[in-house]
Parts: C-alpha cells; structure tokens; sequence
C-alpha cells in the first residue's frame, strides 16, 4: 500500500466477510454450516468496531501513510458463495450504518468514506443501496455509492448506461469491480482474449461510465487465476505465445492505462461533445491549479479519421501530446500537436484509443480574487 501511494494511488478496501464469530452460520464462507451466513444482528456493534479498528491500525503501521481513503462494508452482497461472502439486504445496510458503523467511525474521528452497496450487477444498485439512499439517518454517514460493472451490454461499440440512480448526485459514485470471465458482460468469454476488438469494448464500457457521472472505475485481476479471461496479464502458454518477459499483457490494460496513467486523482471531468463524429467517442478532464488538460479520444471504425477538437473558455495552451493504444502501439507518445487559436486537428488512427495531455501556460486559479469596492449599512 505504501508503494502504491506513494505513485499517486489511494488506498480503497472492501470487507468480503465478518468474522465467523459475528455470521448466522458461523463460517466467513457464506454457504458453509446450516442457512446463509449474514451478520448477526447481535454483533453489528461488534462489527463496526472490528472495521474501525482495523481501518486505525493501518493508519497506526504506516505512520499515517497510506490512510485508507475508503472502505466497502461488504463485496456482492447480493452473492452467497462458497469463498469469503456474507449477505445483506438493504434494511439490513441501513440499520448497520446508521446505527453502529457511522457513529463508530464518528466517534473515532475516521475521515475513511464508508460506501455500499458494491453489489454485483448495477441493476441491483438501487434497490440494495435505496433504503439508506432515502433515510438521511443513513445517508449522512456514506461517502458514496458502489457497484460491479457484470452487467454491461455492448452493441457494435455502444454500451448501456448506468447512470447514478439515486436523487441527489451528492456523493460519490464508483465502479469498484470489472472484469471478462466467463458469465460476465456479453462480449466476454473464458478464454484469454488479446484482440483490439475486446480492448474498444472495454473503452466503450469506461467512456460511457464516464458519461454516466463515476468518478472511479477498477478492473478486477490483473494476472491469471483459474480463469484466464479474467486476466489483464497472462503467463501461461495456454493464453498464447509468450513474450521475452514469458507473458501476455492484453491491449485492455494499455486501454485502462489511457485514463488511469493521465486523469489524476483531483481531476474533474468537463464538458465535451460526446460522440462528434460516427465511431468517435470523447471526454475531457481538467486538473485546475495545475492547468493539465487530457482529452480521451476513441476512434472505434477500421480507418483513421481526422478530428478538429475547439477548447472554448479554456485557458492557454500551444501544445497538446497524443498517447496512443492501438493493435500495434501501447501508451506510446507521439508527436507535440500545436494549439493555435484554442483549436488543433489530429487524425485518429483505426481501432485506437488517444489521449492528449496539454499543460497550460496560463493555468486557472481555484480562488477568486477578493472583492474590491464594498460597502455596508449598518440599520
């Protein structure tokens, strides 16, 4: 973790059991023992201080560093399996925030954003997340909502939305798991799959939860296990052959890479005409006190295409650099595209993802100016 910090990562955490000794069935296993393991109702005090306490004693080892930035009460629980699971409802969720977790965290002084529900499929968001969505006893205490991006549906590059299901847009919205096994969104398979096709089906599902208003979204596995589809890398001659450093690495992870290496924590997305043109998709992304500037573009047709891009009510830059992902480049810089007049052209190239990265040379301040002139009245 601390590694991981200290190249800008933040560290997110997500319980997958309670201890036996606080489950129904006495196992951390959920479908282990007699019924379905769950928290029992008699330890959700128990339980809270068990989170609490562990979220202490990371910060207490690494000095303060890394703090846990957030913390999931509980993986898919919508899912009773035969590895580390424990199932909840949403009354269930609601009554443990509300009532032990929040107030624990509160009276420990955790800053650790407490989310929920993280269940396996978004269409299940609201109705395990909505009870505490709706009760303010509840809501107050979560930092943000989450879900696992298992059922995506993708269509010639087009992908469905899965926009923030709840009233007030408030807190925060994560995809916090994602990945192509067996079962999984409908242009996986369990086989390994290297192909440029599957990584611009994995930037459509990113792009559009970009639209659809996330602020993280996470991949699940990166190397194989026992089921090699899953993998971002793969070191096994049953993927394929091997390069000189006796692996695989599948062209979706340079695609992650498009938006993870270049949008920063901190980063706020900004208007951008989404799709400008057929098979092009865009998004924007804008560090203010640094004046970075990185625009994701995806050309998802079989021939390059040239693209004008218009900064409007931006401030200055003369040069943006193009990283591409493509069947033949991972991440690689190309040449400085010059800016002039707030405008540049650059042609895409087929099946490709690109993202620009400007820096301005007049970067935006957070804080206005104090206000000059003022005058009172006293009545």
């Amino acid at each position: 973790m601390a590694a991981a910090v200290s190249n800008g990562a933040r560290v997110y955490a997500s319980a997958w059991s309670p201890p036996a000794a606080y489950t129904t069935n006495g196992f951390t296993q959920c479908a282990s023992g007699s019924g379905n393991g769950q928290l029992a109702t008699a330890d959700y005090g128990a339980f809270a201080t068990w989170i609490s306490n562990w979220v202490q004693s990371v910060h207490t080892y690494y000095s303060g560093n890394p703090t846990v930035y957030a913390i999931s009460i509980q993986n898919e629980p919508d899912y009773c399996a035969t590895y580390d699971s424990a199932l909840y409802n949403a009354s269930q969720f609601d009554s443990f925030i509300k009532n032990n977790l929040g107030p624990t965290f509160q009276s420990n002084s955790l800053t650790t954003l407490i989310f929920m529900p993280e269940v396996g499929h978004y269409s299940e968001l609201s109705s395990y997340g909505g009870t505490c969505a709706t009760d303010s006893s509840c809501y107050n205490y979560v930092g943000g909502f989450n879900f696992h991006d298992y059922d995506a549906y993708v269509s010639n590059y087009v992908t469905s939305a899965d926009p923030y299901p709840f009233a007030s847009p408030a807190k925060k919205y994560w995809e916090t798991e994602a990945s192509c096994g067996a079962g999984a969104d409908n242009f996986c398979n369990s086989a390994f799959d290297p192909s440029m096709t599957n990584a611009l089906n994995w930037a459509s599902v990113i792009d559009q939860r970009m639209q659809d208003g996330v602020q993280a979204w996470l991949y699940w596995w990166s190397t194989i296990n026992s089921n090699i589809g899953e993998a971002l890398i793969c070191t096994v001659p049953a993927c394929g052959t091997l390069d000189a450093n006796g692996e695989i690495i599948a062209p979706r992870a340079y695609v992650l890479g498009q938006y993870a290496r270049f949008v920063r924590p901190g980063y706020y997305r900004i208007d951008a005409t989404h799709v400008p043109q057929s098979g092009v998709s865009v998004s924007a992304y804008e560090d203010v006190p640094s004046g970075h500037l990185v625009i994701v573009a995806t050309n998802y047709t079989s021939s390059a295409l040239t693209q004008a891009f218009s900064l409007l009510n931006a401030p200055t830059f003369t040069s943006v650099t193009p990283y591409v992902t493509s069947a033949t480049q991972d991440i690689q810089a190309q040449t400085a595209q010059p800016v002039s007049a707030s405008a540049f052209s650059y042609t895409l190239p087929a099946d490709s993802v690109t993202t620009f990265v400007g820096t301005s040379s007049t970067p935006t301040s957070q804080t206005p100016a104090a206000p000059t002139g003022l005058s009172a009245t006293v009545n």
